[in-house]
């Protein structure tokens, strides 16, 4: 099963040793920020020893992070906010055969520069100059408005028999998974009370939503999470393992050790690939640093990590990690795919 869980990226490289403690601006103890694991420095408390490499030219260390940090809004946050901007938005799905292109639903179709509004408002305008050449509007039913409104009054309290809840952007509806009809009707006269159209609301029938299957680490994941196999493209680059996703100053990437990186300790032009299909580039890699708490003649720094900026259109899920069926297996066990991360 896909499961929730916090997750600690201490990722370490045969024949180099490193402890690490609290971070400055942390929540919870021992629990660090998304934000921080790449390039945060140390603290006098969080290290005893750096990772270390042969000597090399002297780089400046990283600077120490600043308390606190941005606020982070969730997918359904995010869409509810276009939503009341952009009256008649009504979500968005990447075209099958060309992630360059995004459909946008909207009430009125006309509304081109409307829909790409409110898709930069979710995704990010830089990341729809990037990744996105063309927006096309296609014909919706309900505005990502009325959804989220409709989906908030319908989650308010568990109805019995439900695995999953939904607001999807990709099919202008709420999506619900539920074990048998019995569920489904319990749904349905919820959906009644709140004088909702049934229309608007899919749902997923399964007894047994927690499968056993051949699926493995190699296969695509949708959306991403922890555990599966990923590679690096570029020459020199290896087969890695995707840490875990996070978001990163509002930028939603994955973690994974700069060692099967092009160049480790530094940006190497690196575009990754998971399931066969390609997630997005490398963007930040911390590098070697000299002096400090750096043993002479030695060039050191504090993780061996890197992050990896996703694509636009890339699902992914936050704090949730594929699991195996035995230890040191491939093959895994994972629930019926539910998106809303």
């Amino acid at each position: 099963m896909l499961f929730r869980t916090a997750l600690l990226a201490v990722l370490i490289v045969p024949g180099a040793g490193f402890i690490l403690g609290q971070n400055p601006g942390a929540g919870a103890a021992g629990s660090p920020s998304p934000a921080q694991v790449i390039d945060n420095g140390p603290t006098l408390e969080a290290l005893t020893q750096a990772q270390v490499q042969d000597s090399g030219p002297s780089v400046k260390p990283p600077a120490q992070p600043q308390a606190g940090g941005p606020t982070y809004k969730n997918a359904d946050q995010l869409l509810a906010e276009a939503g009341s901007a952009v009256p008649g938005f009504g979500g968005y799905y990447p075209d099958k055969n060309d992630f360059g292109i995004a459909h946008v639903y909207m009430l009125d179709t006309s509304q081109l520069e409307e829909a790409r509004r409110a898709l930069e408002m979710v995704v990010g305008a830089d990341r729809v100059a990037r990744d996105i050449r063309e927006a096309r509007t296609v014909q919706g039913l309900y505005s990502m408005t009325q959804l989220s409104q409709w989906y908030q009054s319908l989650t308010m309290s568990y109805i019995k028999g439900t695995f999953s809840t939904d607001l999807s952007e990709g099919d202008n509806r709420i999506n619900f998974g539920v074990v048998d009809q019995g569920a489904k009707a319990r749904v349905e006269a919820e959906i009644d009370r709140l004088g909702m159209p049934r229309e608007a609301v899919g749902f997923q029938i399964d007894p047994d939503p927690i499968k056993r299957h051949s699926d493995t680490l190699d296969s695509q994941f949708d959306p991403l999470v922890g555990g599966p196999r990923i590679d690096f493209l570029a020459s020199g680059g290896g087969t890695c393992t995707l840490g875990y996703v996070t978001d990163r100053d509002l930028e939603r990437g994955i973690i994974t050790n700069s060692h099967c990186s092009n160049r480790f300790g530094a940006v190497g032009g690196d575009v990754v690939s998971q399931g066969g299909r390609v997630i997005g580039e490398e963007t930040i890699d911390a590098d070697f640093f000299t002096g400090g708490v750096c043993l002479a003649g030695r060039r050191c720094r504090f993780s061996d990590s890197t992050f990896i900026d996703l694509d636009a259109l890339i699902a992914s899920s936050i704090g949730r990690i594929a699991r195996t069926e035995v230890l040191g297996w491939k093959t895994i066990i994972t629930p019926i795919r539910s998106s809303g991360s």
